[in-house]
């Protein structure tokens, strides 16, 4: 359920509006995961109320996970001990329904993600893990050229697909 909707431009839902709605939905028999937030302050804050709030089945968390700078690797492992410890204390799942870790071109981006990788899993403990790719904003981390062609980072993940678990969207384009 829900893609960021503590932020105004995206979902624009309170924790309130989240729940009621989640709530009218119960019928559903697939897994239940929510909610979309960011792995950070704003989206703890948010999630933290939603389950206040929210008396429904829940099977799972999904979170974006950014690092658009090396200071945010601090903050990755504050914060993942933080949402792994409320997921394991409820018997729930995680799945990192977006991440990234951007550079200024494609190699400084593979570089990052090489790092990144690894800390989010050692830290989450994600049961998947989707990158997120668009042609838009941080074309340093796109998967594939306009023609369909492989980018080097492109590459990097097909190079790595046996060995890490990354699973792939479509790039979402402008």
């Amino acid at each position: 359920m829900y893609n960021e909707p503590h932020y105004k431009s995206q979902g624009n839902m309170s924790p309130a509006e989240a729940a009621e709605f989640a709530m009218q939905h119960q019928d559903w028999n697939g897994p239940i995961y929510c909610c979309g937030v960011f792995y950070n302050d704003n989206g703890w804050a948010w999630f933290q109320k939603f389950i206040e709030l929210y008396d429904g089945r829940l099977d799972g968390i999904h979170l974006h996970v950014y690092m658009a700078s090396w200071s945010d690797d601090n903050n990755l492992y504050e914060w993942g001990r933080r949402w792994r410890e409320v997921a394991d204390q409820n018997g729930w799942d995680i799945i990192i329904s977006e991440w990234s870790s951007p550079g200024n071109s494609q190699k400084e981006t593979i570089e990052r993600n090489k790092n990144t990788l690894p800390a989010i899993q050692n830290v989450f403990r994600p049961s998947a893990m989707f990158y997120f790719s668009w042609n838009y904003g941080w074309i340093n981390s796109d998967l594939s050229d306009n023609d369909g062609s492989l980018t080097p980072v492109g590459d990097w993940f097909f190079e790595t697909r046996s060995t890490m678990p990354v699973m792939w969207l479509a790039r979402v384009s402008s």
